[in-house]
């Protein structure tokens, strides 16, 4: 016989025979009477919503659970994101500021002096102010170097502000046309430099400390000023000490220099360059480096022999016991340096033309030929320089046998000092 299956609201499942339905049974769990349903479709009609709501209860009920959890999730990921965000803001902000602020303090350390209102500058300085404060390093030493041709007295100032920059070429720049400008303020500015951290701009104070004060350069007038560019070098400093009061021939420290210009480290090699040129001055010793295979060190030679090379200078090897050795000396001076002007290094190219735009022999005009049609501007530059110091005559010679482009050259510092080349002799000052 069939049974019919029904809960108690107690929740105890009864199980009664078919032939009790419609009638009233006893909940053996609770005691409570309960009506035995008429039939077991209408039983399980009965339980199936309650089973359904109490589904739909517990369904529901997860489905609330996992939708706070999404929110819950979601609020965390979009603090998360916007705290990422706004750290990462403040700190490109942070890097932002001390990076303006590190550049602009570089730019106006290192970029040039300022030079203040135009108008306190003769209308010959003026074209090239605007070049001091230029990025680029080899536009400010033309400027520079402009400056001081065109300035006289009044820009002694101006020009040594610029020994205070970190670029090597246009301290050394300055330096050499402090000497030309005005040699009674020049060593207030000059003093300073030998305790720079650049040896070749240190040295090249001290030999133009020793024109200034002296008048001349001379193993003897450099001397003081090359002990104190030797401060913190104490090995270099004892040598030299001893070499400047030995007397007699100097063939122990002539000795121990030849041993240095040998040597493998480079930097042992430009000091001794240097020291060569403080101790015995513009000794064949130096040439050789003028071809080494280090640029820096021929950087450095081109440049300890450029004091030696002014026309003053080459008029006291002229009364120098041996003629014929002097002029032997000078010939081998300008030819290696003239080499140097056809090396693959612009850098090399640049320190020969510099050094010899400063001779002023009518002799050495021929050597500024090829620099003239140089790919590098400031190669041109410094060989045009040159050619003004030269009699007009000769320059235009050398002018029209390179076939230099001359007042039409692509670059602006170039056709300034070409143009004044066709201007005659009164207004080029030569």
């Amino acid at each position: 016989m069939a049974k019919i299956r029904f809960k108690c609201t107690c929740g105890k499942t009864l199980a009664v025979d078919e032939q009790h339905a419609g009638k009233t049974a006893k909940c053996p769990a609770c005691g409570r009477p309960i009506a035995v349903p008429e039939h077991p479709s209408a039983a399980a009609a009965e339980n199936a919503p309650a089973s359904k709501a109490a589904m739909d209860d517990v369904y529901g009920s997860i489905l609330l659970k996992q939708a706070q959890r999404k929110r819950v999730k979601a609020a965390l990921d979009e603090y998360s994101r916007k705290a990422k965000k706004r750290n990462l803001i403040i700190a490109v902000s942070v890097v932002s500021v001390l990076l303006v602020g590190f550049l602009g303090r570089e730019f106006f350390r290192t970029y040039g002096p300022r030079v203040g209102p135009v108008k306190d500058y003769t209308e010959a300085v003026r074209p090239y102010l605007a070049g001091l404060n230029r990025s680029d390093p080899l536009t400010r030493a033309a400027a520079a170097w402009e400056v001081a041709d065109a300035g006289g007295r009044d820009v002694a100032a101006l020009i040594g502000a610029v020994t205070k920059e970190d670029e090597p070429l246009v301290q050394i720049i300055a330096i050499r046309a402090l000497c030309r400008i005005d040699r009674a303020e020049a060593p207030q500015y000059l003093r300073p430099l030998l305790e720079d951290d650049d040896l070749d701009v240190r040295m090249s104070a001290a030999f133009a400390l020793a024109l200034c004060t002296n008048g001349e350069i001379t193993p003897e007038s450099v001397a003081p000023f090359i002990r104190k560019a030797l401060t913190g070098n104490a090995s270099w400093l004892a040598w030299f000490e001893n070499a400047t009061q030995e007397s007699g021939p100097k063939t122990k420290a002539m000795g121990f220099l030849n041993t240095k210009l040998g040597s493998t480290s480079k930097k042992t090699r430009a000091e001794a360059a240097w020291m060569t040129a403080a101790t015995f001055g513009p000794s064949p010793m130096i040439l050789p480096l003028l071809r080494d295979e280090d640029p820096g060190v021929a950087v450095t030679a081109c440049r300890a022999l450029a004091p030696f090379l002014t026309a003053d200078e080459f008029q006291r090897l002229d009364a120098d016991a041996d003629p014929a050795g002097a002029f032997r000396l000078r010939l081998n001076m300008l030819i290696n340096l003239s080499l140097r002007l056809r090396h693959d290094d612009p850098v090399i190219r640049r320190e020969a033309a510099l050094a010899l735009a400063g001779n002023g022999q009518n002799g050495s005009a021929y050597l500024f030929s090829h620099a003239l049609t140089d790919d590098d501007w400031f190669v041109r530059f410094a060989a045009f320089k040159g050619l003004l110091r030269l009699d007009l005559k000769k320059a235009w010679e050398v002018l029209r046998s390179a076939g230099a482009p001359g007042a039409s050259d692509d670059n602006e510092w170039v056709r300034r000092v070409a143009e004044r080349m066709g201007r005659g002799p009164e207004e080029n000052g030569t």
